[in-house]
């Protein structure tokens, strides 16, 4: 046979190898578990296809230089031999990755867990679940008496019972290879009360699904087992796959479809919030269901004003974003949200008084930020949808709070008589000056908004008259 016919069989094996030794990878990231991790799983298909691709060459070059036979027909044989070699070559290394893999066992395509029930020794009378220490299952296989492999399982003594006047200990573990004798080791309170070899099949079937004999039933002499002594027996049971998630528009639909005109409002506000709609098949159109919780806030202002005023951070929080699309703010609402920012007016003049060493002083100027944050859309919405008051009207809130912020940004500054004990000083010196800088940052925030809505606002109109919204 010519050489080139011989590179051409080498080419034509390396593409058949390529395939059969990616084929095998495949399988084997499975068998093995090889972890998908930043594809590394891929990465090692890749390698073995690689790799295949070169025993392929190698095996159609050296097979067709041993072919005598010239021309078209020794090409034929040549290439025939080749792959057939390479076949017979993959098959035996798929049985053999096979084999060695631990791969969970199945009955009609469902994994097992193995159940195992403990019973106690007669006389081992305290409850199972009173015992203090260690708690744990191993399930171990075993070849040539060592323990290749294993996996830790639950016990669970909480659920415990009492038969005959002996304590039966439940247990579980996920039933991960078909390979070698099955060990099992329950350790109860700290003490292995159960080591022993299961005769559990390579391959479960039904029979298995059925709780095994209490065993052992004799010793090694011949004489009955003691009853001084633990007993065990198991079944297996398949693992059922989860259930599908609902579809998250007949979720929302049957929310909205529960609510009704005495449900509180922060339910209804709630559902506005979470209200995240795909699919055809509701009862309601997303716009018709935001219209209604739209509708029932507005109706309903004297429940949303208590709970802009609510003592519950996510109440407050979701009451405020509600305001927000009042189109009609009345007098109980105006008033919450004034009497909302009157607060926060104060807690940020009493936070300009906190010193930065005070263990609260983070957590309070964070809180400040985010609760203007959350007023000032509400506030500007009230400002301009009130019906009796220009937007000039809103501003003296505004400029209180943009005036306390700005006074307490310029000092907030390092405590002027840091503690004076040596030892970590420096480190809480740097702790401190941090705390100060995101303060600084926080009331900025707040200066900066504020002063884009006073920016937005008219003029403050002469006060010849009572505020209706401000003051």
């Amino acid at each position: 046979m010519s050489w080139l016919l011989t590179l051409l069989i080498g080419v034509l094996c390396g593409g058949l190898g390529l395939v059969v030794a990616g084929f095998i990878a495949a399988l084997c990231t499975e068998w093995y578990r090889v972890s998908n991790f930043e594809g590394a799983a891929g990465y090692f298909v890749v390698a073995i296809a690689l790799g295949g691709a070169v025993v392929g060459c190698l095996v159609g070059v050296v097979t067709s230089r041993f072919v005598d036979v010239p021309g078209f027909s020794g090409f034929l044989r040549g290439s025939g031999w080749s792959a057939l070699i390479l076949l017979g070559l993959g098959g035996g290394i798929t049985l053999l990755c096979r084999l060695l893999a631990d791969v969970p066992p199945t009955i009609a395509g469902a994994t097992l867990d193995l159940e195992v029930e403990v019973l106690l020794p007669r006389g081992d009378s305290e409850p199972p679940s009173k015992r203090v220490g260690a708690v744990g299952l191993t399930l171990g296989s075993v070849l040539d008496h060592q323990r290749r492999a294993s996996r830790q399982g639950d016990v669970f003594p909480e659920r415990a019972r009492l038969e005959g006047g002996r304590w039966v200990l439940p247990g579980s573990v996920f039933l991960f290879t078909g390979r070698g004798m099955r060990s099992i080791d329950v350790v109860l309170g700290g003490t292995s009360v159960a080591g022993y070899l299961l005769p559990v099949p390579a391959a479960p079937g039904r029979a298995e699904e059925s709780w095994s004999r209490w065993f052992p039933t004799q010793s090694a002499d011949g004489t009955p087992w003691p009853e001084t002594k633990s007993l065990i027996r198991f079944r297996v049971v398949r693992q059922e796959p989860a259930a599908p998630p609902p579809d998250p528009a007949l979720a929302t639909a049957a929310a909205f479809a529960a609510l009704s005109p005495t449900t509180p409002l922060i339910e209804w506000i709630r559902f506005g919030e979470t209200m995240g709609i795909e699919g055809e098949s509701l009862p309601e159109s997303p716009t018709a269901m935001r219209d209604a919780v739209q509708a029932m806030v507005a109706a309903r202002q004297s429940e949303l004003a208590t709970l802009v005023r609510s003592g519950s951070e996510a109440e407050r929080t979701s009451a405020l974003a509600a305001a927000v699309e009042v189109a009609h703010p009345g007098d109980a609402l105006r008033e919450a949200l004034t009497a909302e920012g009157d607060d926060l007016l104060a807690d940020i003049l009493a936070f300009n008084a906190m010193a930065t060493t005070d263990p609260k002083f983070a957590e309070v100027h964070r809180a400040l930020r985010s609760r203007f944050n959350e007023w000032k859309l509400a506030w500007w919405s009230l400002i301009h949808r009130s019906p009796d008051r220009s937007p000039a009207a809103g501003r003296r809130l505004v400029q209180s709070i943009h005036d306390a912020a700005l006074r307490g940004r310029e000092a907030a500054t390092l405590d002027a008589t840091p503690e004076a004990a040596p030892e970590g000083s420096a480190a809480r010196q740097n702790h401190t000056e941090a705390d100060a800088s995101n303060a600084r940052h926080s009331l900025d925030e707040i200066v900066v908004n504020a002063r884009v809505i006073l920016e937005a606002l008219p003029a403050a109109e002469p006060a010849t008259a009572t505020t209706a919204v401000g003051g």
